[in-house]
């Protein structure tokens, strides 16, 4: 798993939202097991897409740590490709490469 203080709450995210989604809640905003089995209303605060994308990889059978390394790596690429389509559009295709490999 990644070395951060907070590496394991975005597990304990993905958790609450995959059993959110087991019950058919497709946009969660109360998360009952957090907050040590009080609840909290998480999702009203923070944005779940990453948490989105940590249960989409488990449902392929990859474990929470390594789908959330997986998504981070997915996310620096999208950055990557992102600063690439930016810098050709704005100053031509090797700029753009250029622009990918320092920023990606």
């Amino acid at each position: 798993m990644t070395c951060s203080n907070d590496g394991v709450f975005h597990i304990h995210k993905a958790v609450a939202l995959e059993a959110a989604l087991r019950l058919g809640e497709w946009y969660p905003r109360w998360a009952p097991h957090m907050a040590h089995g009080y609840g909290y209303p998480h999702f009203n605060f923070y944005a779940p897409l990453g948490s989105y994308l940590l249960v989409a990889l488990h449902q392929f059978g990859i474990i929470y740590p390594l789908a959330l390394n997986l998504a981070l790596a997915l996310c620096v690429l999208a950055a990557g490709l992102g600063a690439f389509a930016a810098a050709r559009e704005w100053y031509g295709t090797w700029a753009g490469v250029a622009a990918g490999v320092v920023y990606g």
